[in-house]
């Protein structure tokens, strides 16, 4: 299983443009950490998912772009460098939502989530609930694993492994799918187990698109922060901090150009 490591040729996929989630406002009241090099241990990084995505056959990428998760198959950012991934995780306020890059707060919002990382921003909330197997949503998606032990508890290294033997597209994949994302780019449960706190509201006759999995992402970066410490492991979306960070560097040097 890959973790994320010191790389610091990490790169991400898009463009500037006239920037409608670029908002920032001035840095008040707010506290502020310098950046002094310390380690942040993430639980996944995101080569995990995007290895799985290289063993896609075209009717399964089909089906991930159907569902409006598309843009996410061209993911480059395999890690996130450990240090830099510290620094932004302290310095984002989970009650405000706000990351302090000292002069400036960026806010980070569903628009901001769906600018940058392409995924589905419906009308429907999803709540973060604890797990239920009675639920039939997520008694659907551990009925494909019935016959394996390791769905008692579903940790993450296996799951990725027995999904490279899955070739199909029916709805088992596009579970599969969603689990895997929100896994590596939401948020791991502890002791690495496979996210499914989402998964009552992927009810049958739900379309995918309808759900606002932006704000998800939020609630996901956001329950881990407010469970973080220092020198723990974080199981959050540390990806959505540093590419909204390249985002706006990527943005302000275009506008400089002009």
């Amino acid at each position: 299983m890959h973790v994320d490591s010191d790389a610091d040729d990490a790169v991400v996929h898009t463009s500037p443009k006239n920037d409608p989630v670029n908002e920032v406002i001035e840095a008040e009241n707010e506290e502020y950490f310098e950046y002094t090099g310390n380690k942040l241990s993430p639980r996944l990084a995101p080569y995990n998912l995007i290895n799985w995505f290289g063993t896609l056959n075209a009717t399964q990428k089909k089906v991930v772009t159907d569902i409006g998760f598309g843009p996410v198959l061209n993911l480059k950012l395999e890690n996130v460098p450990t240090s830099l991934a510290f620094w932004l995780v302290e310095n984002y306020n989970h009650h405000t939502n706000t990351l302090n890059i000292s002069d400036r707060l960026i806010h980070i919002t569903p628009e901001v989530v769906h600018e940058i990382m392409g995924i589905p921003m419906g009308q429907i909330e999803i709540e973060n609930k604890r797990p239920n197997v009675k639920d039939p949503v997520i008694a659907e998606w551990r009925s494909q694993y019935k016959d394996t032990p390791w769905i008692r508890r579903p940790y993450v290294i296996e799951f990725f492994r027995k999904l490279s033997k899955k070739k199909g597209s029916g709805r088992n994949f596009m579970l599969n799918f969603l689990v895997g994302f929100f896994t590596v780019l939401g948020e791991t449960d502890g002791n690495s187990v496979v996210n499914q706190r989402f998964l009552p509201f992927v009810k049958e006759d739900i379309n995918i698109k309808d759900l606002n999995w932006c704000a998800y992402m939020i609630t996901c970066l956001n329950r881990c922060k407010a469970k973080w410490k220092p020198h723990t492991h974080f199981n959050g979306p540390v990806i959505l901090l540093a590419v909204r960070i390249l985002y706006n560097y990527l943005y302000i040097n275009a506008t400089k150009c002009h």
